[in-house]
């Protein structure tokens, strides 16, 4: 179950990259976003409908719920798109690192104050003990020496500066995002149902922007050159993302919210270290070195304190 969960990790790195590709290639972000969660919508509808999980709300459950909780795909909306921009700009192992400290936060936030219904757990040394355990991680990994100049490396780091911190507010929507998913789905009893409205209302929501942009196309430049016509594998990001939403279900019975949490993280990052070692999927080459090691190591030790009762 572990190794099952580690390989569920791999996946949200490699749906990153894959939705990117799409993007360029359609030159829209937006309309990246759109393609893939309207494909993770189809799939996750398709195994409600062959496994009889029929939606049975009624209208009187949808008035009586807070508006809030259905506010899942809106979050994952800002989170997904936020990602594919962030992709080419930082990498593939930033684009893990940086939203993985805004869920660190928003969650620490949202146990110590109970936000969105969520039971409220004290803030303690251990929270804290993992909060600088992360951030130290992430220092390690992103800071560069050598090579160019200060003076070079200063005006890099400034310009990097504003795509990390939008990768932190990206993890704190994929945070929140999975608190509102897990309250829908306590008071509907059900795991599968809010996925697919997370993903319907995603979809919807993209669809509306798009339209009121009239960038519901692809680009008449994407159109006309065959280089930026996207590979077919481009289009499954989708499925990626709904497939990793279904991995979540199946490993939390089974190996608890805490175990499942460190074994996909420790997924997560070990695949951006290695698309980013490689410049898989077009990402920027950054080699790995005993300093990003020592990074990982961190954010790993991060993890766990975090996660420790």
């Amino acid at each position: 179950m572990i190794i099952f969960a580690i390989i569920i990790g791999l996946i949200i790195p490699v749906q990153t990259a894959v939705n990117t590709k799409l993007s360029v290639s359609l030159k829209s972000s937006l309309l990246g976003s759109a393609i893939s969660f309207i494909v993770g919508t189809v799939f996750l509808g398709l195994i409600i409908l062959f496994s009889k999980s029929y939606l049975t709300l009624t209208t009187l459950q949808i008035s009586k719920y807070p508006l809030w909780i259905w506010t899942g795909g809106i979050f994952g909306v800002i989170g997904l798109t936020t990602n594919i921009l962030l992709f080419p700009k930082i990498g593939s192992i930033q684009t893990v690192l940086m939203p993985l400290i805004g869920q660190i936060l928003m969650s620490a936030m949202i146990d110590s104050f109970g936000w969105f219904g969520a039971i409220i757990h004290q803030f303690n040394m251990n929270k804290l003990l993992g909060i600088i355990f992360a951030f130290g991680g992430t220092i390690l990994i992103i800071f560069k020496k050598g090579g160019n100049s200060q003076r070079q490396n200063l005006k890099k780091n400034a310009y990097q500066l504003k795509w990390q911190l939008l990768g932190v507010f990206a993890g704190a929507c994929i945070a929140t995002q999975s608190v509102v998913n897990a309250k829908l789905g306590s008071l509907l009893s059900s795991t599968v149902v809010p996925a697919f409205f997370s993903f319907l209302s995603g979809s919807l929501l993209l669809s509306i922007i798009l339209v009121v942009q009239k960038k519901f196309y692809i680009s008449e430049q994407a159109n006309n050159s065959r280089t930026n016509h996207p590979p077919l594998w481009a289009w499954c990001g989708g499925l990626l993302g709904a497939s990793f939403v279904l991995g979540n279900i199946f490993l939390v019975p089974k190996l608890g919210i805490s175990m499942s949490t460190i074994a996909i993280l420790l997924g997560q990052i070990s695949c951006g270290v290695v698309i980013d070692h490689f410049g898989l999927f077009s990402a920027p080459i950054n080699t790995v070195n005993r300093q990003k090691l020592m990074g990982i190591s961190l954010l790993i030790i991060s993890i766990c304190v975090l996660n420790i009762q």
